[in-house]
């Protein structure tokens, strides 16, 4: 990507799936659908062509002129993440996952998910899908769930799958005990209404504060915290 200079890389994705049927199955938008896979694929490239994959903690040194990085990130907080773990210790990376935390203490699915599922159920052309997701961006989360139950009915935030299901607690717990993981927190809510504007200051300190659920917080807190804006 960058020749024999040094570089360094922020890999993010977000869902990682067992294949592409589950990526294309209609249950989450397959904006990214990056597979087991893919990801073994993508590792052994750049490793292959001398880069090192490193952890948030690593960025703590300088970085030289000539290091090549990749600081492999995940975002969001699907239960599905977890199918990287075996990935990781096969190629021996490390690996970020930023996870919102709300999702986790309710089980569910992201909105944005829920949108797509529901659409594509009615056939909603892409473009029009699209369109109605930038829309809903300005609404704060609680706004969004609450505008999408009135079309969709409050079985639409029932997950369907591992493809649309975040973690819960537990896989919170299995995920932070692995030494090549690293647990950041993704905001509560994933809010998207608060970003930019003069309250900008006000609202990551208290979005990115450390997870407010003490099962969540107890879970990490051996971890180095990390944090990542939606």
């Amino acid at each position: 990507m960058v020749g024999n200079r040094g570089a360094l890389i922020v890999l993010m994705f977000h869902g990682l799936f067992k294949d592409e049927a589950e990526a294309f199955s209609g249950d989450v938008d397959p904006y990214q659908p990056l597979t087991g896979d893919d990801l073994a694929t993508l590792i052994a490239c750049f490793q292959n062509a001398g880069y090192k994959f490193i952890s948030p903690a690593d960025l703590e040194a300088p970085l030289q002129s000539s290091d090549k990085r990749v600081l492999l990130t995940f975002d969001d907080g699907y239960a599905n993440n977890l199918r990287a773990l075996p990935i990781m210790q096969r190629f021996n990376v490390p690996a970020t996952f930023f996870v919102a935390s709300g999702n986790v203490a309710s089980g569910e699915p992201f909105w944005w998910d829920v949108l797509y599922r529901e659409r594509h159920l009615r056939n909603t052309p892409k473009p029009q899908m699209v369109a109605e997701r930038q829309k809903l961006k300005s609404l704060n989360n609680s706004e969004i769930k609450a505008h999408l139950r009135s079309l969709f009915g409050s079985d639409a935030f029932t997950a369907r799958s591992d493809a649309d299901r975040p973690m819960t607690v537990d896989n919170l717990k299995t995920l932070a005990s692995d030494p090549l993981a690293t647990v950041g927190n993704h905001s509560v809510d994933h809010g998207y209404a608060m970003i930019g504007g003069p309250t900008l200051l006000r609202h990551c300190q208290v979005v990115m504060a450390p997870f407010s659920m003490s099962g969540i917080k107890h879970a990490i807190l051996s971890r180095r915290q990390q944090a990542a804006l939606p």
